[in-house]
């Protein structure tokens, strides 16, 4: 339901991203080498992507797992990964939101939030979190969209160890 619901609300294809994808999505995500820095001790690999498409957190269900990818003209511009009922049956957790290098700052992933919030509203969701990076530009977008930080959050570590620490952010969808 909630890709019918996003192809409706948006001017893209969206479809769920498969291992088949995975070239496509890895060409995307190499337009965001700085992202990778917070996550890997090393650039993003196919490995990484294929990994990624059926990572889960705890206590979650993989039916609950949307790894989407958005396409204009057939080219894949943007891509979401979310869990619904996480941590609790009436969240979602946004894991990763990532546009195409060359179309940022062009309102597509202020778009795409628009919808995904409308559609989880409409599934019966009351809140989307997401813990993006200590970092200025998507602490911007995330309060551009309607988040507040609630706090530091352990994320998880690097290969070498390192934390990976973000900030919370929450969303009502009740308004």
């Amino acid at each position: 339901m909630l890709i019918s619901r996003l192809a409706f609300l948006l001017p893209y294809e969206v479809k769920m991203l498969q291992a088949s994808d995975a070239e496509a999505i890895l060409i995307l995500q190499k337009g965001h080498p700085n992202y990778h820095t917070y996550l890997l001790d090393h650039p993003v690999t196919k490995a990484d992507i294929l990994t990624d498409l059926t990572s889960l957190p705890d206590r979650s269900r993989a039916a609950d797992k949307f790894y989407l990818g958005f396409y204009q003209d057939k080219k894949l511009i943007a891509l979401v990964d979310i869990v619904l009922s996480f941590p609790d049956n009436l969240s979602a957790w946004l894991g990763l939101i990532m546009v195409d290098q060359a179309l940022v700052k062009q309102g597509i992933g202020q778009t795409i939030i628009k919808a995904l919030k409308h559609a989880l509203k409409r599934e019966g969701f009351k809140q989307l979190l997401a813990a993006p990076f200590l970092d200025e530009a998507m602490q911007n977008f995330f309060a551009q969209a309607g988040f507040e930080v609630q706090g530091k959050i352990l994320l998880g570590n690097k290969a070498d160890g390192t934390p990976v620490v973000g900030l919370l952010q929450q969303t009502s969808l009740t308004d």
